[in-house]
């Protein structure tokens, strides 16, 4: 959440962007923040996969 106000922030700041860069730029930083954010769980998972086994 706090990224969607940021970027709301981010855009409101520039109004005058160009349209087009202002409709894809949210998407692309999106994309990257959701990726990001399933890496950090991939992660997690795997750890915590590999503590449970260690222990068995």
């Amino acid at each position: 959440m706090p990224v969607f106000l940021e970027r709301a922030s981010h855009e409101t700041n520039h109004p005058r962007m160009r349209p087009q860069r202002q409709g894809v730029e949210p998407l692309v930083r999106t994309a990257i923040t959701v990726r990001t954010e399933l890496d950090i769980a991939a992660i997690f998972v795997v750890l915590t996969v590999s503590r449970y086994c260690r222990l068995q």
